[in-house]
């Protein structure tokens, strides 16, 4: 029996209030998408993420290392 079946059985076997408790639980798991909006709101938070977030290609770790254990323990 697949997954998908198996839900199935399980909803069709529930009773009506049973079935609002699931259908409450379902959706603070999966709330709805507006597909229409909010999109532009989120590609702009998208951006922001992407500007200021950069790779960090010259770091030594050793020396990283090193200044943190003096600056905790002062070693």
């Amino acid at each position: 029996m697949s997954t998908r079946e198996r839900a199935i059985d399980i909803v069709s076997k529930m009773n009506e209030n049973q079935l609002e408790g699931f259908v409450a639980m379902f959706e603070l798991f999966f709330p709805e998408v507006d597909l229409d909006g909010g999109l532009e709101e989120r590609e702009k938070a998208f951006d922001e993420i992407e500007r200021i977030t950069h790779p960090i290609l010259d770091l030594d770790y050793d020396k990283e290392l090193a200044e943190a254990r003096e600056e905790k323990y002062g070693r």
